[in-house]
Formats: C-alpha cells, sequence, structure tokens
C-alpha cells in the first residue's frame, strides 16, 4: 500500500528551522506530513536535482491530502514552489498556507489559499534545473 499524508509541504530550503518547527507542530496535532528531505532522504539529493526528483515530488503530492505552502520572501521566488502549488491544483487538492513568520507563535494557524499568484498555465516548463 503507498504512503498517505495529510499534508505535504510546500517550502523554500533556505526556511529550514521554521519548516522543522511547522512539521514538530503538525506531528503533534496527529497530521502525517510530507517534507522532501525528511521524508525522502534515499531518493532525493539536494545536489543531484533532476527529472527523478520531479516525478517523486510530483507522486507526494498526488498521495497527500492537501498542500500546506509555508508563504516567505524565498518561498515567493522559488520556481519550485511555483510548480508544486500548480501542481496540487491541477490535481483538485485542498491548499493551504500559512506564513513562516507565524510558525513560532504558541498556536499553529494555517489558511485556505485564496490568492493564485502562482497559477501559471505553462507550470510544466518551468526553470527547475538550472
Amino acid at each position: 500500500m503507498l504512503p498517505g499524508f495529510d499534508f505535504f509541504v510546500s517550502h523554500s530550503s533556505q526556511d529550514y528551522n521554521k519548516i522543522q518547527k511547522l512539521i514538530q507542530k503538525l506531528n503533534k496535532q496527529k497530521k502525517n506530513v510530507y517534507c522532501d528531505w525528511i521524508n525522502d532522504t534515499d531518493y532525493l539529493k539536494r545536489k543531484l536535482v533532476g527529472t527523478s526528483t520531479l516525478e517523486v515530488i510530483k507522486k507526494r503530492i498526488q498521495q497527500s491530502k492537501a498542500l500546506i505552502w509555508v508563504r516567505s520572501d524565498a518561498s515567493l521566488r522559488s520556481n519550485w514552489v511555483k510548480y508544486e502549488l500548480n501542481y496540487a491544483q491541477i490535481l483538485g487538492k485542498e491548499i493551504f498556507y500559512i506564513d513562516a513568520n507565524e510558525i513560532d507563535n504558541e498556536i499553529l494557524k494555517y489558511f485556505k489559499h485564496d490568492e493564485f499568484w502562482f497559477e501559471d498555465e505553462d507550470f510544466e516548463n518551468i526553470e527547475l534545473f538550472s
């Protein structure tokens, strides 16, 4: 049986420390969370990014009930985040967001995403491997 995740976490690797805290908080809420550098250390290597990386990411989004985008300056500039958001949207996944600065707050609040700045009909041609 394939694994299933409550959330796929779309983020910038520059927000590493915040992402660790977010995952800990979601796990305490009994949420099964997918994060590439935690769940797929055998398959995904940051220094060996290629088409197989993209296939793993797409599969994990398919296996997730929803996506949480961690909004930060770095993630707003990330082509990977833009790709992940577009891919989740075409699959009909619920998309939530949390501001990276809010992760440190005592109460974790994430919201239904309602701004579609990332929409790109040609998202499959976004440069991911530069």
